[in-house]
């Protein structure tokens, strides 16, 4: 990926640490504007659905505040059923009588907007709107549209590398048959299955509280 992007015009591509990469949108945004406010950069885009940096802004002061995290925890507290996200759409729509920005861009943005306040820093911030598929959306895209890369990632499973043609840039589909060449694409996350479920399966209660992100539910 770091190759395609060099090679369709970006003239550097730094990889956040997987600490990092792996974790929440909070902890992931945090990650890369200290990187970039070490490097000096002086304005961060990302994308979004709702394409506005002021109304994202706004969200991002009110989701991040004292008072809507604890307000947070008391409904989790009292709905232990719901999800994080089902608990914060809850109390914003409570709170502010507004739907929150709910598009998986528009969240890691409010976070990515978060993380400039925390470390004061001066970067400018610049929101792309998303257009086409949305983040997840597994549909096979149309020629013309702006596809999704879990979209592509499932037309390469069923139609092969051929199938991507008409979707991507050539430099693109020159590292993707580079890849393949290798042995090392495309990968498929389900040969992983038989060897989480036998790690959940032999670790001890103990064990997994020593892993990120889980608690005593599972």
């Amino acid at each position: 990926r770091a190759e395609a992007a060099l090679r369709c015009g970006a003239d550097l591509v730094i990889g956040l640490p997987f600490p990092y990469s792996s974790a929440p949108a909070e902890f992931f945004a945090l990650g890369g504007v200290r990187i970039l406010n070490a490097l000096g950069a002086d304005a961060l885009h990302f994308g979004s659905e709702n394409g506005d940096v002021d109304a994202l802004r706004d969200a991002a002061s009110r989701v991040y505040s004292p008072a809507f995290l604890e307000a947070m925890a008391q409904y989790q507290q009292a709905h232990p059923e719901c999800g994080i996200m089902q608990c914060r759409e809850a109390v914003y729509e409570q709170y502010y009588d507004t739907p929150i920005p709910g598009g998986s861009n528009d969240l890691l943005a409010m976070a990515y907007l978060a993380a400039l306040d925390a470390t004061n820093s001066s970067m400018r911030p610049l929101t792309i709107l998303r257009r086409g598929q949305t983040y997840n959306d597994s549909t096979a895209p149309l020629v013309g549209q702006y596809p999704s890369a879990t979209a592509l990632r499932a037309l390469w499973q069923t139609g092969g590398l051929e199938s991507l043609r008409a979707h991507l840039p050539s430099p693109v589909l020159e590292c993707l048959e580079k890849a393949m060449a290798q042995g090392l694409a495309p990968l498929d996350i389900d040969r992983l299955t038989p060897a989480i479920l036998a790690f959940y399966r032999t670790a001890t209660a103990d064990h997994l509280t020593l892993c990120a992100e889980i608690d005593g539910g599972l």
